[in-house]
């Protein structure tokens, strides 16, 4: 009698939802910032963890005025996502609060290559 092979799966990873933030500086000639402003990224797992990634050098890319203030939206994300993660995630998918604004989202980020690179220079904050 021949045993009967089970099928092979190959697994999957899990697919990360993505919101990428950028900064816009205050009097920036256009209302939106390129894909190259991106100061944090946002990984969303299935169990609706979050991990919150942002550039190394953040005095380096804001602006004086402002960086006293994205470091204090910085902060309340981190104490938001232990809390209200799904909640946080929705809100920073259409953020447009003061220089930060939502550069882009999906629902899988291994469509967004250079977003993929630049989450391998970032920080976990």
């Amino acid at each position: 009698m021949r045993a009967e092979s089970s099928p092979t799966r190959t697994s999957q990873p899990p697919k990360l939802r993505y919101c990428a933030v950028g900064y816009c500086p205050r009097g920036s000639k256009n209302g939106s910032a390129p894909i190259e402003s991106v100061i944090l990224i946002v990984l969303r797992e299935q169990d609706d963890n979050l991990s919150l990634l942002a550039h190394p050098d953040l005095s380096a890319v804001i602006e004086h005025p402002d960086l006293l203030f994205v470091e204090s939206v910085l902060q309340d994300f981190v104490e938001r996502a232990n809390l209200h993660p799904d909640m946080l995630f929705e809100h920073v998918c259409s953020l447009w609060h003061g220089p930060l604004i939502t550069v882009a989202s999906g629902v899988d980020i291994s469509e967004a290559p250079l977003l993929i690179e630049l989450s391998s220079r970032f920080v976990t904050i």
